[in-house]
């Protein structure tokens, strides 16, 4: 009787000290997370980690605040110290790994997404994120895999054909990239780059009229999408259309004015070479 007595007065004990302590202030960090106030949110998860150093969520939404804000270096050290103090989160490293992807570190990529799938196999985030990892190594068929795996466990996951599309696109095999990409598109419908990713394809397979539709769609989503010039602009080429080809791909130097392939491309196209 008197165990029992003390493990309810430590109980006790633990929850008062999170609710007036390191709690009070991860729950104001998550009602200014959910109101889309990611600069307010995290200053009061950071005060949560001052009250509980070793406050394993606290780093976590602090990371994921970071991250929103474009804090992207501080973003990845908090996810790190989010695992450190709870060996079970594959969710943070799950984001760490999508983090290590934006920066172009897929060593380090591949490592926290493994990492991720060894204490949960059936993370469909870490499928997917080291599908693009394999991607972006040129492995493709990996790359199908662990997409296929992500597709299994959540047969809604937008992100898991698009990707696995854009696998079958390095394998050249168009057909199945389109079924992918019409996958993502239906869970997806916002995703400009799924369209232009599915312009790309039908572009390969001749299909021109269903590649400059979806070129279009996706730069009426998103005017901000280089590749979407560049496919539109290569359709108009395919369909002998110079001038137009020349002034989409001029758009696409905009963003990438270092691109002096496409430079040369535009001038022979402006010259009726």
């Amino acid at each position: 009787m008197r165990k029992i007595s003390i493990l309810f007065l430590i109980l006790s004990i633990t929850v008062f000290a999170f609710a007036f302590g390191e709690g009070a202030y991860f729950k104001k960090g998550l009602k200014a997370f959910n109101d889309g106030d990611y600069v307010t949110a995290k200053v009061f998860f950071n005060e949560s980690i001052n009250k509980n150093p070793k406050f394993s969520r606290g780093y976590s939404y602090l990371a994921l605040s970071q991250s929103y804000i474009g804090e992207i270096d501080n973003a990845i050290m908090n996810y790190q110290m989010a695992f450190k103090f709870d060996k079970k989160d594959y969710s943070s490293l799950t984001n760490l790994c999508s983090l290590f992807i934006d920066k172009g570190n897929m060593s380090a990529a591949h490592k926290a997404c493994t990492k991720a799938l060894s204490i949960n196999p059936k993370s469909y985030k870490a499928l997917s994120n080291r599908c693009q990892v394999f991607i972006q190594s040129k492995r493709y068929d990996s790359a199908i895999g662990d997409c296929s795996q992500a597709i299994q466990v959540k047969g809604d996951y937008a992100k898991a054909y698009s990707n696995r599309g854009i696998a079958y696109t390095g394998l050249s095999q168009y057909e199945s990239a389109v079924s992918d990409f019409d996958m993502a598109i239906k869970y997806n419908p916002t995703d400009a780059m799924a369209y232009n990713n599915r312009c790309n394809a039908f572009k390969e397979l001749k299909e021109y009229d269903k590649a400059l539709a979806d070129c279009n769609k996706a730069i009426a989503m998103d005017k901000n999408l280089p590749e979407a010039y560049f496919n539109r602009g290569a359709v108009y080429e395919h369909l002998g259309q110079n001038s137009d080809a020349a002034f989409e791909y001029s758009r696409y130097l905009k963003f990438n004015p270092e691109a002096e392939t496409v430079r040369q491309k535009m001038k022979r196209l402006m010259k009726g070479e």
